[in-house]
């Protein structure tokens, strides 16, 4: 299995390459793939099982979004194929339309179908409890962009916590094997299911790393997001 690791340089602002280490860990038969920012994405000429790409500063997303233009092409053909695509945080904005920042208009790659829009007078943090398919997941997001407009599916079922903008029931967006979503940091660590369902998916039937102790972590923070926000 091949997994590409998007610009680690600048793509990784809060620990999302403990993501991708994590995952590597719990079969020998996965190869990451790190992409540096200066050369060509490795996607561009080869076939790849999983592409995963974290949080950047704007800056960076600027930089990104040029850097991807060329192969938008691409990217749409590889999610029409159903590869896996893992998007975190404000990666997730690089493929929508377009971005609101105050009075720019940020053009994106235009391969899911959705805006985003910033509000620099409110940074919104929260911690977030839902639902993929048959598994629990938690996480946090603090985030000044949030989506609108999306005629995308949902990624996360809420049971508590902000979706894709305030008034949005769904948070994240799924189109095929394209998984994006505005949680941030360690969502591999704090999920170990969700993981062991994308290895599944992806053929791979390995035991997690530290499985005892990881899903153990799981399920005490579970019990305390179910007190802390749903009162349990």
């Amino acid at each position: 299995m091949k997994l590409e690791f998007l610009f680690p340089e600048i793509c990784g602002i809060y620990g999302d390459a403990a993501n991708v280490k994590y995952m590597a860990m719990c079969d020998d038969d996965i190869e990451v793939i790190n992409d540096d920012f200066d050369e060509e994405p490795y996607f561009v000429k080869h076939d790849v099982d999983m592409i995963y790409m974290g949080a950047m500063t704007e800056f960076s997303q600027n930089a990104v979004i040029e850097k991807l233009m060329p192969y938008k092409n691409r990217i749409k053909e590889l999610i029409d194929k159903n590869v896996y695509f893992v998007v975190t945080y404000n990666a997730l904005e690089v493929f929508g339309n377009y971005i609101e920042r105050g009075n720019k208009k940020i053009e994106c790659l235009g391969v899911l179908d959705f805006y985003s829009k910033y509000d620099y007078s409110i940074r919104h943090n929260s911690h977030f409890l839902g639902k993929f398919e048959d598994l629990e997941i938690i996480g946090f997001k603090t985030q000044f962009g949030m989506i609108y407009d999306s005629k995308e599916k949902g990624l996360f079922e809420i049971t508590s916590g902000t979706g894709n903008n305030p008034k949005d029931s769904i948070e994240g967006i799924r189109k095929n094997n394209f998984l994006g979503t505005y949680l941030l940091g360690p969502l591999f660590i704090q999920n170990p299911l969700f993981v062991k369902k994308l290895l599944n998916n992806l053929g791979i039937k390995a035991n997690l790393k530290f499985e005892k102790e990881i899903l153990d972590a799981y399920q005490d923070r579970l019990k305390g997001y179910n007190h802390f926000l749903l009162g349990k």
